[in-house]
C-alpha cells in the first residue's frame, strides 16, 4: 500500500480571487488568511484539481468561509463559482468593502 504525505498540498479557494506574489496587498492578504485559519479546526471541501495539480475547493472554519475576513477588508473579489451556501456573508462583505473604497476597491469606480 502506499502512503500519500498530504502534510504539503497547493490548494486554491474556489470562487474567489485575492491579491499574490508581488500584486498589492499581496502580504496583507496572506497574513489575514493565516490568521484566520492560525490553531483553528477547518473543513476542506474538494471540488476538483486543476492541470497544474492544485486542489480547488471550499475552506471554511467555524462555518464561515475563510474568504470573507478578505472580502470585508477589501482584500478579494468574488467570482461566479463562489458557493451558494455563503453567498449572502459573501456579497455583503464585497459591497462593505466596495462602499468603504476599501484595498483593491480604492480607484474602483462605480457605473450606473
Amino acid at each position: 500500500m502506499d502512503v500519500i504525505d498530504l502534510s504539503n498540498i497547493a490548494f486554491s479557494l474556489c470562487g474567489v480571487t485575492w491579491p499574490r506574489g508581488k500584486e498589492p496587498y499581496a502580504d496583507e492578504a496572506f497574513e489575514l488568511l493565516r490568521q484566520t485559519i492560525l490553531h483553528t479546526k477547518v473543513e476542506v471541501l474538494l471540488d476538483t484539481v486543476d492541470g497544474d495539480g492544485y486542489f480547488i475547493g471550499t475552506l471554511s472554519a467555524s462555518n464561515t468561509h475563510v474568504a470573507i475576513p478578505l472580502l470585508q477588508a477589501g482584500l478579494a473579489k468574488l467570482e461566479e463559482n463562489f458557493p451558494k451556501a455563503y453567498s449572502t456573508e459573501s456579497n455583503n462583505a464585497q459591497k462593505y468593502a466596495r462602499e468603504k473604497k476599501l484595498k483593491i476597491w480604492e480607484t474602483c469606480v462605480e457605473t450606473s
